[in-house]
C-alpha cells in the first residue's frame, strides 16, 4: 500500500529557489541593480544617432566643422546639404537606375572602373545581362533583366572570372564589391560635391577586407605569403567608395575612444582621428533629453578610462 505521508512536496522549495523579491522571478535588470540602458549602452549606432541629433541643434554643425583639421577645401563655412546615418548611397543609386539604358550604363561603369575595356568578353555583344550577373553574383537569384548590385558579387566568383588575369584586376573587382557593402556610420554632404565621412567605433576595432574565412582563403591561395599586404582597411574602402565610386571630395574621420595612430595627423593619407570626448564636449548639449545626456556621459567616461589605460 502506498503511504502518501512519505511523499515530500518539493514545489514550495523550488519556488523559493527561483522566486525572489516579493515572490516573483528576478530578471536580468534586477540582477544588475537596474541601471538604465542609457547609462550602460555601448552600441555605436546609438551614439551616432545621438550625434546626428546634436548636429542639428544649437549651432553644433558649425562647431563640429571647426574640429576638422584645416585641409582645403574643408573649413567651417560650407553649406550642409544632407546628413545620413548608415550611408548606402551607392547601393540606392544602383537600385534607382532601371531599364535597358540603365543596364548599359551599369555595365559600362563596371568595365571602366575595373579596367575591363580591353577584355571584350564583358561587352554587351559578347555577354547577356544574365551571363554578366552569373559571372559575378553567387547563388541562384540571378536576374535576366537587371545588372545586379555589385554588393551581391562573390569573391569566389570574382576569382573564377579573373583567374587568368592580372592580380590588379582581381583586387579592383574585390574593392569594387566591398565598396557597395561598406556603410559609413555618418556622412555629412556639403556643397561643392564634398563630404565628411565618419566611421565611429567605441568597443569594436576597424574592419579589414577580406574579412570572412572564405575570402581570406581565396586571398591566401592567390597571393601566398603576401596576401596580408593586399588587405584593405575599412576606412580605405570607404574612401574608395566616396571618391572613386561617388565622385565626392571626401574628408574621412575616425571617431573612437582614443587616438591610435602614431603618425602626425597632418598626413592626409590617413583618416583624421577624433575622440568621443573631443566631439561631445565640443558641442552644445543643452536641451537634449536626460537619457541622451546619460549615454553621452557614459561614452565620455568610457573613453577617458581607455585613454588612461584602465
Amino acid at each position: 500500500m502506498h503511504d502518501v505521508s512519505l511523499e515530500v512536496d518539493t514545489k514550495p522549495k523550488m519556488e523559493d529557489d527561483i522566486n525572489h523579491r516579493g515572490g516573483r522571478m528576478r530578471n536580468l535588470r534586477d540582477l544588475a541593480d537596474k541601471p538604465s540602458y542609457s547609462e550602460i549602452n555601448r552600441e555605436e549606432r546609438n551614439l551616432c544617432a545621438i550625434l546626428f541629433h546634436l548636429l542639428h541643434i544649437n549651432d553644433n554643425m558649425r562647431k563640429f566643422m571647426t574640429l576638422l583639421k584645416p585641409i582645403p577645401p574643408f573649413g567651417d563655412s560650407e553649406e550642409v546639404t544632407g546628413v545620413y546615418v548608415e550611408y548606402a548611397y551607392a547601393r540606392d543609386l544602383w537600385d534607382h537606375m532601371r531599364g535597358k539604358e540603365a543596364n548599359e550604363k551599369k555595365r559600362s561603369f563596371v568595365t571602366e572602373k575595373l579596367g575591363l575595356d580591353d577584355l571584350g568578353r564583358f561587352a554587351e555583344t559578347s555577354m547577356s545581362t544574365e551571363d554578366f550577373n552569373k559571372t559575378f553574383v553567387a547563388g541562384t537569384k540571378i536576374s535576366k533583366i537587371h545588372i545586379q548590385n555589385p554588393g551581391r558579387w562573390s569573391v569566389d566568383k570574382i576569382k573564377e572570372a579573373f583567374i587568368k588575369d592580372a592580380d590588379g584586376i582581381f583586387l579592383s573587382a574585390c574593392t569594387f564589391k566591398w565598396a557597395f557593402n561598406v556603410k559609413p556610420d555618418l556622412v555629412i554632404h556639403l556643397d561643392g560635391n564634398k563630404a565628411v565621412c565618419i566611421e565611429a567605433k567605441l568597443e569594436s576595432y576597424e574592419d579589414q577586407y577580406p574579412g570572412d574565412k572564405g575570402e581570406k582563403r581565396i586571398f591566401e591561395e592567390r597571393f601566398k605569403d603576401s596576401w596580408l599586404g593586399n588587405r584593405m582597411s575599412q576606412t580605405k574602402v570607404q574612401r574608395y567608395l566616396m571618391e572613386d565610386i561617388l565622385g565626392l571630395t571626401s574628408h574621412p574621420v575616425f571617431l573612437r575612444k582614443s587616438r591610435q595612430n602614431k603618425v602626425e595627423q597632418d598626413n592626409d593619407k590617413l583618416p583624421q582621428e577624433l575622440t568621443w570626448p573631443e566631439v561631445f564636449n565640443g558641442l552644445d548639449r543643452g536641451g537634449i533629453p536626460n537619457y541622451m545626456e546619460q549615454a553621452v556621459e557614459s561614452a565620455i567616461k568610457n573613453s577617458e578610462r581607455r585613454g588612461r589605460g584602465k
